[in-house]
Parts: C-alpha cells; sequence; structure tokens
C-alpha cells in the first residue's frame, strides 16, 4: 500500500473531523486486509480503472 498517498488522501477530506486517530484506524484495517488476502490493495484498484477505462471506452 502506498501509505504515504492512502494518509494524505483521508487527511484531505474535509467529512472527516478527527484525522489522525481515523486515518490510522483505516490504515490498520487496510493492512490486516492484504496480510490476509495476500495481495496489494493498490494493485487491485489500478485493475478496476484499467477495467473501468475499457468500459468508457
Amino acid at each position: 500500500m502506498r501509505e504515504a498517498e492512502f494518509k494524505k488522501y483521508f487527511h484531505a477530506d474535509t467529512n472527516i473531523t478527527c484525522k489522525d486517530k481515523t486515518v490510522q484506524m483505516r490504515m490498520t484495517k487496510t493492512k490486516k486486509i492484504e496480510q490476509h488476502f495476500n495481495v496489494s490493495l493498490d494493485s487491485i484498484v489500478a485493475e478496476n480503472n484499467k477495467i473501468f477505462d475499457h468500459f468508457r471506452a
């Protein structure tokens, strides 16, 4: 996971009031998912973007 970009995205979200706690909690959950399924969520998202681009064409 690209942690710096992940944190930057959530810190920029104006709907989140307790940013540090929320970001840390989501980082922890994301890491657990990646470890459990032995996959990088970044690669999954990248593949989804490729699929969506294909349908838009």
